[in-house]
């Protein structure tokens, strides 16, 4: 399985993140890595707990959004083929299919 990987770099923060997507059955479970370091001076233990906490949260946020609009357009329905111009032997006129204004 092979995944795409970024390179993360902040004022503060210097990183990687990873996402990868593995096929399960008739669908997918997407994966996700991020690995991010200080810059400089440590953060305070509670700090930094509190903004894992909050990236969490937001990367949960956005993932599942984009899984509603996918699965959202994937179970669309589906609009019924429109009928196309009558057909028949050449030389024949056929009566026009319903709803088929020329």
């Amino acid at each position: 399985m092979e995944g795409v990987r970024w390179r993360v770099t902040g004022p503060r923060v210097t990183g990687t993140t990873e996402v990868w997507v593995e096929p399960v059955g008739e669908g997918a479970v997407l994966h996700t890595f991020v690995r991010v370091d200080p810059l400089g001076r440590r953060w305070p233990s509670w700090w930094a707990r509190w903004r894992r906490r909050r990236t969490r949260a937001h990367l949960r946020r956005v993932l599942w959004g984009l899984k509603d609009v996918t699965e959202t357009a994937s179970t669309a329905p589906v609009s019924p083929a429109v009928p196309g111009p009558p057909t028949g032997p050449p030389g024949s006129i056929a009566a026009p299919d319903a709803g088929y204004a020329p």
